[in-house]
């Protein structure tokens, strides 16, 4: 049969796409039962295997040996979580055994997650092939310890009927209509106009996008409401609260110590920064806040406490809870993100199609990594990320949109001031942010100067940048004496003083830390299994390298992910048509900055995710940029090329790998807090 073309019969086209889909699915999901196909049906009485009720119970882990003596290809049982509530924890099935290939030692077979109901069974199907009969099958439960579950109903090879998953459906019939949309409208050819309407609505629908999946990840990942606040005065005790609120209660208060008693068995020890000291004495302690002069104090930036906690507190008499703060700031850096993008495309002229604009940029979103610093948001550790990744795009966005305002020079200047600001407030939240923004800034700032004396135009030049500084320095400021009323010297974060596992004023920054940093900051891989999600973190036990680091971690390098390789490319463009000068130098700028950074972060804490997430904004905003000046085009239209293609499909592979690593992660799981979507999405990338 002949399809119509979409250019001749639009509606006939899109009539036969769409059932083309529905065909798609319907074979999709119902390939187990070819899989299925012959096998015999068999249901195992678990009374007789000495099971009263036919229930099998157990707490955290559970092992059942069955003996089927039939060819087994799946194996279905119902599993119910005996407790008060819902089920908030992963549940892995593995089974192993012997059959006609393995009769002597037992072989495994497979591995898959599973759903324990709450309140009644939720029944599960693990699909698996014995070569020929199987004669012995170990199922062996793996959930939370402590928990109990019961176990019922198992059946071998249970027929199944016809099935459709309509969520995948959906997914698939929007990238058909996609890649539809694309070759009707020309998305891969025409150049994509920022300054046209089209161009600011297809911006503007990629904020959204940004702004939406920062409330999908707060509403899939936490039981806590993303609209919850926290009453003040508090109504238990400070020290239960996470430091920002500690923090903000000193402040209201009029101190900036805590409000927390510290026991006098720590200033006893002869060196209260020692842990093992700590231990032995067994002196109870704030965890993680610094102690200086008798006092506990928080040295988490206060930029989240100046811009939200006050406002909030004086527009509702409450304080934020931890979703609220990560989604507030999730919001503001996946918006900005998108219009700081957009002010480069507008600034450096690049000729981009549409496509490459839209997919690159949500690679961009994914590869910043702000939802995943969003997603641990129970731990107040993300919180500074997320602020100095909000205030980086915000401090982008007004920095490069003033630069090339060059019509109205009073609209410069308060654009100038109004990213001043915001770098001030990267500065007041993470300062190892700050310093590798600086590096990028000096950079341009440098280009700004030396065309300004060529073109003798050096008081504008000042004018502006003394715009540009003086919300700088007052920040600069503020943190400084901050620091020196509090730890009795201006450029003393605190840091030296936190209580932790180990003195961290021993932490040096050495040559021995050159090559671990590059390993774990860039080049330490996913680990991929074969069951959904296919990509997690890797969790590695690794040496203290000469002195005290982190030493066991969940973690990924930047490098992993395939797209923040095309940062290499930069030195192959073509000088005259790819890239200006001023371009490759601020980029070449960009990642130096990357590097001294994970460096400093390496030697003086170590290796967590927190700490390769400052870097990875700038690094996927730079392969984005790079990949789209290899894409670029001096004309009208945009050459539809194997580049071009292949530049496509690898900011594809890396937002699937993002999104994988987004729901099994080194703190929280998709399927402990929403397991009804985490099986949804399963059902998407499984058959």
């Amino acid at each position: 049969m002949k399809l119509p073309s979409p250019k001749t019969n639009k509606k006939v086209f899109l009539a036969v796409l769409v059932l083309c889909v529905v065909l798609s699915e319907l074979i999709l999901s119902n390939l187990h039962l070819v899989h299925l196909a012959g096998s015999e049906k068999k249901e195992i009485d678990l009374v007789s295997l000495g099971y009263e009720n036919g229930e099998f119970s157990f707490t955290g882990e559970g092992k059942l040996n069955l003996w089927p003596d039939v060819e087994v290809r799946s194996l279905s049982f119902s599993l119910e979580w005996a407790g008060d509530g819902s089920p908030s924890e992963q549940v892995w099935a593995d089974i192993g055994g012997t059959d006609g290939n393995f009769t002597k030692y037992a072989y495994h077979f497979t591995t898959d997650t599973v759903k324990p109901g709450a309140g009644s069974p939720a029944r599960n199907r693990v699909y698996l092939a014995s070569q020929g009969k199987a004669s012995y099958l170990s199922l062996k439960l793996t959930g939370e310890s402590g928990r109990d579950y019961v176990l019922s109903g198992i059946v071998i090879n249970e027929p199944e009927g016809l099935s459709f998953n309509f969520l995948r459906f959906f997914v698939i019939l929007l990238v058909a209509l996609g890649i539809w949309a694309s070759g009707q409208y020309k998305l891969s050819e025409k150049v994509h106009d920022p300054l046209s309407q089209s161009g600011r609505m297809t911006t503007a629908g990629l904020a959204l996008f940004a702004m939406a999946a920062a409330f999908a990840v707060s509403m899939c990942l936490t039981d806590e409401s993303v609209f919850t606040l926290i009453p003040y005065p508090l109504e238990k005790s400070v020290a239960s609260y996470n430091p920002y609120v500690q923090q903000f209660d000193a402040l209201m208060k009029g101190q900036l110590h805590l409000d927390v008693e510290v026991p006098q068995a720590l200033a006893e020890l002869e060196n209260p920064y020692d842990y093992s000291q700590r231990a032995a004495a067994g002196v109870s302690f704030l965890w993680d806040r610094a102690y200086f002069d008798g006092h506990y104090y928080s040295y988490f930036g206060m930029a989240p406490i100046f811009v939200l906690y006050f406002p909030v507190y004086l527009l509702t008499g409450s304080v934020p809870s931890d979703a609220v703060t990560a989604v507030t700031f999730s919001l503001i850096a996946g918006m900005f993100t998108v219009y700081a993008l957009d002010e480069i495309l507008k600034a450096t002229k690049i000729k981009i199609s549409t496509s490459h604009y839209v997919i690159g940029t949500v690679f961009c979103l994914f590869g910043s990594m702000i939802w995943f610093n969003q997603r641990s948001f129970n731990r107040f550790y993300y919180v500074a990320c997320l602020a100095s990744a909000a205030f980086a795009a915000l401090f982008f966005f007004f920095f490069i949109k003033a630069l090339y305002n060059e019509k109205n020079r009073l609209k410069k200047r308060f654009e100038l001031a109004g990213a001043g600001l915001c770098y001030g407030l990267i500065f007041l939240s993470r300062v190892n942010v700050a310093l590798m923004c600086a590096f990028v800034v000096v950079a341009i700032l440098v280009f700004r100067l030396i065309g300004a004396v060529k073109e003798k135009k050096i008081p504008p030049f000042v004018l502006d940048t003394v715009c540009l500084a003086v919300p700088v320095v007052v920040c600069f400021a503020v943190g400084m004496i901050l620091n020196k009323l509090r730890f009795g010297s201006f450029t003393e974060f605190g840091s030296t003083y936190q209580l932790t596992v180990s003195d961290i004023s021993l932490n040096k920054l050495t040559y021995n830390g050159i090559f671990p940093t590059l390993y774990h900051y860039f080049l330490a891989l996913p680990k991929l299994r074969t069951v959904f999600p296919f990509a997690i973190f890797n969790s590695e036990s690794m040496n203290n390298y000469g002195h005290y680091v982190y030493t066991s971690t969940t973690n990924v390098g930047l490098f992993a992910i395939p797209a923040n390789l095309f940062v290499f490319a930069l030195p192959f463009m073509n000088k005259n048509k790819r890239g200006s000068k001023e371009y490759k130098t601020v980029i070449g700028v960009s990642l130096g900055a990357v590097v001294v950074t994970a460096l400093l972060d390496f030697a003086l804490g170590g290796v967590i995710l927190r700490y390769v997430t400052d870097a990875a904004p700038l690094v996927a905003a730079v392969s984005t940029l790079t990949a789209w000046r290899i894409c670029s085009t001096e004309g009208e239209t945009v050459p539809v090329t194997g580049a071009s293609k292949a530049v496509k499909a690898v900011w594809i592979v890396s937002i699937l790998l993002c999104f994988m690593l987004l729901l099994y992660n080194e703190v929280i799981d998709l399927m402990n807090y929403s397991p009804d979507v985490f099986f949804a999405i399963k059902g998407v990338f499984t058959v």
